[in-house]
């Protein structure tokens, strides 16, 4: 870097320059891709990448939001690379095509990150801060998600297929191939948006419901098997038991329904205690205890006969998803609180029917939250909301990544639905313009 505000690139074995960069900002950090590409950081939190042999200057949307203190790149896959900022994030940014992606930031030090350094099998990348700690993280190096289409997403649990639901009313069945998923089946489901989706336990049937008000079922390969109609309004949520055998539904008719699979003649069990649209259902992991949700903010804990366990009045806002961990001692929320933005809380309630329900807080985003999924080991958390990212969590409050699929574009859109796949390998997210995006995340 010169005096003069360019940068000097000079062969080795002459020491002449062998092209010169002008540049209209100070720059702090020069580092090689390879021999033909450079990328700069700047105290603006602008990186630029300097393709040298054609003088070609690519800048991108603004990286972070204060100085870019380090630049690293990745020692075996040259096409990631991270960032360090004066923000106190750490980034991972991917090349591809001349264009970079940004697919996860890490958080975690308390104010400035001054230096990162990634080990030899690029797996690991260290960080240390102005807090005075040096963190490791495990990154394994995340790529730019699979796009597919849908607004709702489910993985069958064995991984093989994945199903995701449309605004148009269409399913659409994807199949695994290798690391990805290939287009398997389209199904004409639904007169109006699907709503949710649902695997049972056996993998032998998913629901699927809607807001033309009916839950449809399906074999995995397409065919329907049956449409179970008694709500009277849109149908938010859907999920099955663990034994299969019961489907819980959840609707704007302010009614929560159990639906007996083996007697669909006959009439569903009706819940109606919440007094406005319900949003969310779940079953606990023993199949005895139904959560359900709504945008009163009401959350009920139901025993399988329809008597209430415990009622709690959250918030005046919304109460969007409810889930259950793998072992059922853990509850977790997402809300869309008005105006102080978005919440996503985890609850631990206790045995002997004891309704113990919030005690730790997780502000998860500056706006609402519409999704949030336990990992099938219960370990980390999953959230989705109307800032367009999905977010992943330790179960003690720490963000773990952030996975942000409209970096550089002019507006984000609305996460609708997460999911992990059944070993944690993969996670699935639906936004609200009927796109499905799949990571691979180990």
């Amino acid at each position: 870097l010169s005096e003069d505000g360019s940068l000097n690139i000079s062969q080795i074995n002459s020491c002449k320059d062998s092209v010169t960069i002008p540049l209209d900002r100070e720059i702090d950090i020069v580092r090689f891709v390879d021999t033909e590409t450079v990328i700069l950081g700047s105290k603006s939190g602008i990186i630029e990448l300097w393709y040298w042999p054609n003088k070609k200057l690519k800048t991108f949307s603004k990286a972070h939001d204060k100085s870019i203190y380090d630049i690293k790149v990745n020692p075996v896959n040259k096409k990631i690379f991270a960032s360090a900022s004066q923000d106190g994030t750490v980034k991972l940014w991917q090349l591809d095509d001349k264009e970079v992606k940004n697919i996860t930031t890490i958080q975690g030090h308390k104010g400035d990150v001054s230096t990162i350094s990634f080990s030899k099998s690029g797996k690991l990348i260290a960080s240390g801060g102005k807090d005075g700690t040096i963190r490791i993280w495990e990154i394994n190096p995340v790529i730019s998600p699979i796009m597919l289409q849908g607004r709702e997403v489910s993985f069958s649990p064995d991984g093989k297929i994945l199903a995701s639901g449309g605004k148009y009313g269409n399913l659409y069945l994807w199949q695994r191939k290798g690391m990805t998923y290939i287009p398997y089946k389209k199904i004409p489901a639904h007169g109006d948006k699907v709503m949710a989706l649902s695997f049972r336990g056996d993998g032998k049937m998913i629901a699927s419901a809607s807001k033309d008000t009916t839950i449809k079922l399906w074999e995995p390969h397409g065919k329907k098997i049956d449409t179970l109609n008694h709500h009277k309004n849109l149908v938010s949520d859907v999920s099955f038991s663990p034994k299969g055998d019961v489907i819980a539904s959840a609707s704007a008719d302010h009614t929560v329904k159990l639906w007996n699979l083996n007697k669909r003649n006959k009439p569903p069990l009706t819940f109606k205690k919440h007094r406005a649209r319900v949003n969310s259902v779940s079953f606990s992991p023993d199949g005895n205890i139904i959560a359900s949700a709504d945008t009163a903010g009401k959350v009920i804990l139901w025993n399988s006969d329809g008597k209430v366990i415990c009622e709690k009045n959250h918030h005046s806002s919304s109460v969007t998803n409810v889930s259950f961990s793998p072992k059922g001692k853990l509850i977790a929320l997402a809300n869309s609180r008005l105006n102080t933005g978005g919440e996503l809380i985890i609850g631990l309630w206790g045995s002997n029917g004891k309704c113990k329900l919030f005690e730790r807080y997780i502000k998860a985003g500056k706006k609402g939250l519409h999704a949030v999924k336990f990992s099938s080991d219960g370990k980390t958390l999953a959230s989705g909301g109307a800032d367009g990212k999905v977010k992943l969590w330790s179960l003690n409050g720490e963000m773990l990544h952030v996975f942000n699929p409209f970096q550089g574009e002019s507006r984000s859109r609305p996460i609708s639905d997460v999911s992990f796949s059944p070993r944690n390998k993969m996670i699935a997210a639906a936004d609200s313009d009927n796109n499905v995006m799949v990571w691979t995340i180990d």
